[in-house]
């Protein structure tokens, strides 16, 4: 994930905050998958790391985008946050 967030500025700048998101379901769902039915702790390690790399923009960019739908959204996201931090 940290790869993902520090590499991601250049990725939102070229493709924006919807091309990410999108781009990046690809990697997180494969990482998923593979976790899931994979016979091999090395395979579901590197599986893991997909799964990082495409989830780390996800949630920012996905919140980012949707704070600009209308004046609502920002409070709509900043309780959605706040229910998710908090367990």
């Amino acid at each position: 994930m940290t790869v993902g967030r520090f590499g991601g500025g250049f990725f939102l700048k070229r493709f924006g905050k919807a091309g990410v998101v999108r781009a990046g379901a690809v990697p997180a769902a494969l990482g998923i998958a593979l976790v899931v039915f994979s016979d091999s702790a090395v395979v579901a390690g590197a599986a893991v790391f997909f799964w990082g790399l495409g989830a780390s923009l996800g949630l920012p960019a996905a919140l980012s985008a949707a704070g600009g739908v209308s004046s609502t959204a920002d409070l709509l996201i900043k309780g959605e946050t706040t229910r998710r931090d908090a367990g």
